[in-house]
């Protein structure tokens, strides 16, 4: 069972696991919004995410039977807002190229993304688009959690309608009392998010995972030495 023969060791990346809505940033500039509740108080604000003329604002969102989907349309129906928003359910790659092509030709966005992945090395947090967040009364039972973003969220904190999740390392009891040294990288490493999602980016696009990564990886190594040179030190001094 775990804990008898695996245990966690460190936590590779704080709020690592992220799910909620981008919106472009010219969008969130333009009409002022700072939640999902405020731009569908807007009418003109729906109008600019209405693309198929139904009255209501588009979200790219989930494929059929997803998880997200229900919780998206959940959160949805529970305030209210089934007239004036509608969740786009199809293949999610799909719906996000859709969304990267509105941006790229000056378009809105009102995306669902989840992290780390190649989507948020595309449309970039913080520089292209930001996590749309809304009130954390207005979350489901269990999906207030404030997911840890600063400047790339329209409002500080930031509620995404997910709950974030840390991405953590764990590790077989007997390797970690056989190896110390190991075991103390383990508990150490840490990598940002974003990072990951441009490897990512960089692997859809048709990169080798094999050779290129380990080019990669190494290319990363090296504009961080200031903090992994400490981790290399604790692991050696650990035995």
């Amino acid at each position: 069972t775990f804990g008898d023969r695996v245990q966690y060791i460190g936590t590779m990346m704080a709020s690592g696991a992220l799910q909620g809505l981008l919106v472009d940033i010219p969008s969130v500039e333009q009409f002022g919004f700072t939640t999902l509740g405020e731009l569908l108080d807007n009418p003109d604000a729906v109008a600019h995410f209405d693309s198929d003329g139904d009255g209501k604002a588009d979200l790219n969102g989930c494929d059929d039977g997803w998880g997200c989907q229900k919780v998206m349309n959940d959160t949805i129906a529970q305030n209210g807002w089934d007239d004036r928003i509608a969740q786009v359910s199809a293949t999610h790659s799909a719906l996000f190229a859709e969304s990267q092509a509105s941006f790229g030709n000056g378009g809105p966005v009102l995306q669902y993304v989840w992290t780390p992945t190649a989507f948020v090395g595309k449309l970039v947090p913080g520089r292209d688009v930001l996590w749309l967040s809304i009130e954390p009364e207005q979350a489901l039972e269990g999906q207030d959690g404030i997911s840890a973003v600063g400047d790339a969220c329209t409002k500080d904190p930031c509620t995404t309608m997910f709950t974030p999740s840390d991405i953590v390392v764990s590790a077989n009891n007997d390797f970690l009392a056989a190896n110390p040294a190991a075991a103390s990288l383990l508990a150490n490493f840490e990598i940002d998010p974003l990072a990951v999602a441009v490897q990512a980016v960089a692997i859809d696009a048709g990169a080798n995972p094999n050779d290129d990564m380990a080019a990669a990886a190494a290319e990363w190594i090296a504009g961080n030495r200031d903090v992994i040179d400490p981790w290399i030190e604790a692991a050696l001094a650990a035995g």
